[in-house]
């Protein structure tokens, strides 16, 4: 599993342009991951996931490893300070359901505290944890400075490519959004770089289930509702755009972060997507029969500093 991640989050996409993987390793029934993800508030600090296999909703190992990077580590998540102290490295949190023994504790609590990568390891090996595979981008897991994104990936290892392009700064505007679901009100926001829309009552489908297959229905000029999880939000949309829809809304039954990615998905502005959590626009939209929609949205682009 840990080298199904490795191998899924090396992969440069809108799925993985957004976080920097520092190393994961199983022991047991329990995965370990370590990373950096730009859309949280403090790109810099690395953050931690213990997950339970055995809760992943498929034996499919590829399958369940791209879950875990989909919906743990690339969807924005608040990680609040849970098994390590204030001074630690590392902030763990526990995903899907998984319960921790003390002895798993323990360890986290001790792993928080790490420098770098070498004491990293050896504290590691003194709790028994066996390593299955390391992928490492730096060997600072502390605030000691900013941390590469991952160039060419060789055993397990990443270096930074001299052939990256200089540095962009993407801030996404959009305003509020006005819609309406057979005239009654609802609550959406943009996905982040969604274009604007400027709907008026366009036909609902719920006819691609949720999404993640594409399974021959025609949507031409509608706006498809799907429902969150499954797949990425980019596969989704991508399904939706083939099979013809004017837009998209994800529906969520949990709260959905406000998290804002670094760098545009530009295969993602072809058509507008929104999303929401505010269930009683969930089921307007699940049982309506046409949608009014209209916000302006642009990208301003800027050299980084």
């Amino acid at each position: 599993m840990a080298a199904a991640v490795v191998r899924i989050a090396a992969v440069s996409g809108p799925s993985t342009r957004d976080v920097i993987l520092l190393a994961c390793w199983s022991h047991g029934p329990l995965l370990f991951v370590v990373f950096r993800s730009k859309v949280l508030p403090n790109p810099g600090q690395p953050v931690g996931i213990v997950c339970d296999l055995r809760q992943l909703p498929t034996e499919d190992v590829d399958a369940a490893a791209f879950h875990v990077l989909a919906f743990e580590m690339v969807e924005p998540h608040h990680y609040p300070l849970v098994f390590s102290d204030r001074a630690g490295a590392i902030r763990w949190r526990a995903a899907l359901d998984t319960e921790l023994g003390d002895q798993t504790v323990g360890f986290l609590e001790s792993v928080g505290t790490v420098r770098d990568l070498g004491e990293f390891m050896r504290k590691s090996t003194a709790m028994r944890t066996s390593i299955a595979v390391a992928f490492v981008a730096s060997t600072v897991l502390a605030g000691c400075g900013g941390t590469p994104d991952a160039g060419e990936v060789t055993n397990g290892a990443a270096s930074p490519s001299s052939s990256l392009p200089a540095p962009t700064k993407y801030e996404y505007v959009a305003s509020a959004v006005d819609a309406m679901v057979d005239g009654a009100p609802v609550q959406l926001r943009p996905f982040p770089f969604s274009i604007g829309a400027n709907a008026v009552e366009a036909r609902l489908s719920s006819a691609l289930g949720d999404g993640c297959t594409e399974n021959g229905s025609d949507v031409k000029g509608q706006w498809v509702v799907l429902p969150r999880g499954g797949c990425t939000f980019e596969r989704k949309y991508e399904n939706a755009r083939r099979a013809g829809a004017s837009g998209l809304v994800i529906t969520s039954s949990d709260p959905l972060p406000d998290g804002r990615w670094q760098t545009p998905p530009i295969d993602l502005t072809t058509i507008p997507m929104l999303v929401t959590d505010d269930q009683d626009s969930v089921r307007r939209l699940v049982n309506g029969a046409s949608v009014t929609v209209s916000f302006d949205a642009s990208v301003k682009q800027s050299p980084a500093e």
